[in-house]
């Protein structure tokens, strides 16, 4: 499975350096089992790696914008032990909130529409 890195997310937003590692770790486990090979294409397409980096910048905007508040990643600890885990990123209106999620949305579109095709 061709797995996204954070670096591939830094690589279109630098600004996204500073999600915590716990974060990251959660994003990353989500998006990178998120779509189904079929909907973009096998793991070695370009719009299935575009559509986890997206997700994933999504994302971890949103955990910037609000760390502390319930929202995409949710985490909690007690003692030495903790988790974090990811809420699933569904809502369109959810998605337009970043230009990552509306990057996202549009790359969906696409591939949505190229299945379906058009009639003129």
């Amino acid at each position: 499975m061709a797995e996204i890195t954070w670096t591939s997310v830094t690589d279109f937003d630098s600004g996204l350096s500073s999600v915590t590692s716990a974060a990251r770790t959660a994003i990353l486990a989500y998006v990178n089992a998120a779509h189904d090979e079929s909907e973009l294409g096998d793991e070695g397409s370009p719009e299935l790696n575009l559509a986890r980096i997206y997700l994933a910048a999504h994302l971890g905007r949103v955990n910037l914008q609000s760390p502390n508040a319930a929202g995409a990643v949710a985490s909690e600890s007690a003692g030495r032990l903790s988790r974090s885990y990811v809420q699933s990123a569904t809502s369109t209106d959810e998605l337009r909130t970043t230009k990552w999620g509306t990057l996202y949305l549009a790359l969906m579109n696409r591939a949505s529409n190229a299945r379906v095709g058009f009639v003129v």
